[in-house]
């Protein structure tokens, strides 16, 4: 049964976390609120990638034991509206977009909740300095060189990743030994001199040596996690999930309890013990703040600010950059309008103390 939850919402600094606070509990007195008889058991459909099984049951059941939902897995392999959650390692092709908007009738609203990333090994004694993606496609893609590629078999997820992101959807070379297993090509790479090897960031490393990559212009990048989830590390990816958009363009309660659930400091662990890269605590904050702003229906409210607005920065960005970017990553539009103050003194961009702002929040419709 799915119960609106008080939220304690993100982890922000002094006087933007009471904003943001004051914000989202009025939001919730103000917007329409649920009745008995919509606390109907309505059950939680997720799926997703083979490569997120581990977090995606995880932050299910951690949804459940809150009693926010009763959670069914995975019925789809694919991006579909028959599922409420779906995780994937990548963006949806233009075909499944094109296949979920016609039945859903819009685009999903997609949260990021973590990295991942391949690591390029050698043996320990290579004292190679680092490579380019031009040099890795050519080791990886041809069928001579000084160096002995190895990699995972068709079947694995890293096979087609580093196919499509090195060596651009073209065929791996024909000497190349493929294994089924990430440990086998760590061994096979720290018995040969001459090996070379790509893995996911998860792999036990101790026994090579990891090498940095660089771009076609640019330093090279050691994949730390900094790196990784900052996004400086050329074979770096997001993991994100694929929220199905309500009718109003919203998510549902459930929903949004599961997306919270991954970009909770417990929901980050249970990525970081998966093998993954958590978020950056500012991008999770972001990524969640936007989950609690779509979990309410659209309204129309006036409410008071407590401190100066264009004092109160997040992320670099002052507190009304950052509403009107959520919404506008998220399928909607917020409108903010600065009132005068009651005793109708002009107001002054850098105090607005005292003033009240109007937010409104709809679809957002495309323009021609």
């Amino acid at each position: 049964v799915y119960k609106r939850q008080a939220s304690t919402g993100p982890s922000y600094p002094g006087a933007m976390r009471r904003s943001l606070l004051t914000i989202v509990l009025l939001l919730a007195l103000v917007g329409p609120a649920w009745t008995e008889e919509d606390d109907a058991p309505t059950p939680l459909r997720y799926g997703g990638s083979d490569v997120l099984f581990l977090p995606m049951r995880a932050w299910a059941d951690a949804v459940q034991e809150a009693a926010q939902g009763t959670v069914l897995s995975g019925l789809r392999k694919a991006p579909s509206v028959e599922t409420d959650v779906f995780g994937a390692t990548r963006a949806m092709t233009p075909e499944e977009e094109q296949r979920y908007v016609a039945s859903a009738g819009r685009e999903p609203h997609t949260v990021v909740v973590g990295h991942d990333a391949l690591r390029i090994i050698v043996h320990r004694d290579n004292p190679v300095a680092s490579f380019g993606l031009d040099e890795l496609a050519r080791i990886f893609g041809a069928d001579d060189g000084p160096l002995t590629p190895y990699g995972r078999n068709g079947a694995a997820d890293a096979h087609r990743w580093f196919r499509g992101s090195v060596l651009r959807g073209r065929p791996f070379a024909r000497r190349i030994t493929e294994l089924p297993g990430t440990r086998a090509v760590v061994a096979r790479v720290a018995a040969d001199p001459d090996g070379i090897g790509y893995v996911p960031w998860s792999a036990e490393v101790e026994d090579v040596r990891v090498v940095p990559i660089r771009r076609a212009t640019g330093k090279p990048t050691t994949p730390d996690a900094v790196a990784v989830a900052r996004g400086t590390y050329p074979l770096a990816r997001e993991l994100r999930l694929f929220v199905r958009p309500t009718a109003d363009g919203g998510t549902s309660p459930g929903a949004a309890a599961f997306a919270g659930q991954a970009l909770s400091p417990a929901g980050q662990d249970v990525l970081r013990r998966a093998g993954f890269v958590p978020l950056t605590r500012a991008r999770a904050d972001r990524e969640r703040l936007a989950v609690e702003v779509l979990s309410f229906p659209p309204y129309e409210a006036e409410m008071p600010i407590a401190g100066p607005l264009r004092t109160q920065a997040f992320g670099g960005a002052n507190l009304m950059t950052f509403w009107m970017e959520v919404f506008w990553d998220r399928d909607r539009t917020l409108e903010i309008e600065v009132l005068p103050r009651p005793d109708n003194v002009p107001l002054v961009p850098a105090s607005t103390r005292g003033a009240h702002v109007v937010v409104v929040t709809r679809p957002l419709r495309a323009v021609e």
